[in-house]
């Protein structure tokens, strides 16, 4: 090199250098800070997501509890209906022939005011689309809406129900509707001997755990919520440019569940992409009998490429900075040089 050269490549190398190092450690402190922060925020989200889910259906549990020791309710399952079972003639009919006879309406209503306060219940709470009340032969005896079968003695949540007193089921298609949601069952007990008399069941719908959910995912650039049981992909809302989309997957056919990162590693959302990723699990369904029930897990993750928009920016500004340092620095460099020359 020339003379003028050296010095211009000098003063480049004594400028560029420690502002390029300077560049690079603040790029990549902010990122690992903004990393934190928003696994940090993704983290709280799905526990709160996991804990108002947790303490719905708690309370929705509870308040079917309270409707199976409503004395109405209970007289209804305790008199037997042996005179509106006779009058339709159902003595002695196989269960076929019973459901045939009572296609029409599948309820006995062997009472008319506790039948209106099971539809006033359903109304005032918002919670439960459906109500039915059953007696140990699984007759139906009162319900809110034409229920999905008149007889359910053999149905898994009368059975599960009648043994463990109490049947939370898994995110399903609900009996006799077309939409996902949840089966809770709790027995009827006779409050003179503290035996069951019959059970009470309530449908409720998945929307009305995800309604709330929907504002927080609205925020959330280009963000994705997976609701998993037992490994599953069961439910996912996300956030994409065309708006926010919300699916249901009961059959085989899932979307790939959320890679979790490990050890501090990215991880990755269903479509492969590099995403900062927070998970949170919790049980639901178990009872003093069954402490494990059914596992539940919200996954959340958000793609780099959002979340660590500021770290790319002041990228795209470093390296604009280095350039316009360079041009200046070279221009002055070749100006000493021409004078020193």
């Amino acid at each position: 090199l020339t003379l003028r050269g050296k010095l211009i490549a000098a003063f480049l190398f004594l400028a560029l250098i420690p502002m390029i190092a300077l560049i690079g450690i603040v790029i990549l402190q902010t990122q690992g800070e903004l990393t934190d922060l928003v696994t940090s925020n993704l983290h709280d989200q799905t526990t709160r997501f996991a804990e108002n889910i947790e303490d719905a259906i708690s309370q929705l549990s509870k308040d079917l509890g309270g409707l199976a020791v409503n004395p109405s309710i209970e007289q209804m399952v305790v008199i037997r209906p042996t005179n509106i079972v006779r009058e339709k003639g159902l003595d002695g009919k196989s269960i076929g022939e019973m459901e045939e006879i009572m296609a029409e309406t599948r309820n006995l209503e062997t009472n008319t005011r506790t039948q209106e306060f099971l539809q006033t219940t359903v109304a005032d709470f918002r919670s439960f689309s459906e109500l039915i009340v059953v007696n140990l032969d699984g007759m139906v005896l009162g319900a809110t809406s034409r229920p999905d079968r008149f007889i359910h003695v053999e149905e898994p949540w009368f059975q599960t129900a009648l043994e463990q007193g109490i049947y939370i089921s898994d995110v399903q298609l609900l009996p006799g509707q077309e939409e996902p949601g949840l089966v809770i069952a709790t027995v009827i007990n006779r409050s003179s001997t503290g035996r069951p008399a019959g059970l009470i069941r309530g449908l409720i719908p998945l929307g009305y755990f995800t309604t709330s959910l929907v504002p927080i995912m609205n925020r959330m650039e280009h963000g994705e919520l997976q609701l998993l049981i037992d490994g599953e992909v069961i439910a996912t809302m996300e956030n994409s440019p065309s708006g926010l989309s919300t699916g249901v997957y009961l059959t085989n056919e899932r979307p790939t569940p959320i890679a979790l990162g490990q050890d501090g590693a990215y991880g990755q959302n269903s479509q492969g992409q590099e995403a900062i990723t927070a998970f949170s699990g919790l049980h639901i369904g178990g009872t003093e009998a069954d402490s494990e029930g059914v596992r539940w897990e919200f996954r959340i993750a958000q793609p780099t490429a959002s979340a660590l928009g500021l770290t790319q920016r002041l990228t795209r500004v470093g390296l604009i900075g280095t350039l316009v340092t360079a041009l200046l620095v070279a221009t002055v460099a070749l100006l000493l040089a021409n004078n020193i020359a």
